[in-house]
């Protein structure tokens, strides 16, 4: 999943797929973290119809980025005349090139497990996964807005797993980290970490998660 020239095959045969959960799955825990006015960004946004729920759901201002080439013209194509204020980039959520402090809500489901992938033992990763993380950490630090901005996270990596990559200490630190997960103000990136599950009815679901900085 980490490979550019897996997405753009994939992307130019398939025409869509819902990753994890659909909108309306995790909109209870997702839109009391938003305003209608926000500027919105969605990266790794493939060919899901998420931003279009999202957009019709009264939350415009939406930018939708991802690296394969193909899908961003599929989408546009797909949405541009019945949702004109939603705009689709070619672009590398590993790095961005937005101007700094551009939205107040940066929106990933399932964007980062695709750079985790790969990382070989879940307690150890290999450096390039660590690595590709902080700078996506750092990418969606720098372009939200310093003040009562918010990065929205939906995964199923657990959080003893994905809360040492949020918090900085996979970058920082390659000791033995322990099995717990972690909650608090994280200095590496500049931002509060609190997560929760997304419980749902349906039987075989993996549980999802739900992390908000």
């Amino acid at each position: 999943y980490k490979e550019h020239s897996y997405w753009e095959e994939r992307f130019t045969e398939e025409e869509s797929f819902e990753w994890l959960l659909g909108f309306q799955q995790c909109k209870n825990q997702l839109l009391p973290h938003l305003r209608p006015d926000d500027r919105i960004l969605i990266v790794g946004c493939g060919n899901s119809s998420f931003s279009a729920d999202l957009y019709d759901a009264g939350y415009q201002n939406i930018v939708n980025i991802d690296y394969s080439g193909v899908v961003i013209e599929r989408m546009k194509a797909l949405h541009s005349e019945s949702r004109p204020r939603m705009t689709w980039q070619e672009m590398d959520m590993t790095k961005m090139t937005f101007e700094p402090e551009s939205f107040d809500v940066v929106i990933d489901k399932a964007a980062m497990d695709a750079l985790v992938v790969s990382e070989g033992d879940v307690w150890d990763p290999y450096p390039e996964v660590i690595e590709n993380v902080d700078k996506m950490c750092f990418c969606v630090s720098s372009v939200l807005k310093s003040s009562d901005s918010k990065f929205l996270q939906i995964s199923f990596n657990q959080p003893h797993f994905r809360t040492k990559y949020l918090m900085g200490y996979r970058a920082e630190s390659s000791a033995n980290l322990g099995h717990g997960s972690h909650t608090g103000k994280c200095e590496r990136y500049n931002w509060s970490l609190s997560f929760e599950s997304i419980i749902l009815a349906e039987e075989g679901v993996l549980e999802t998660f739900f992390y908000v900085m």
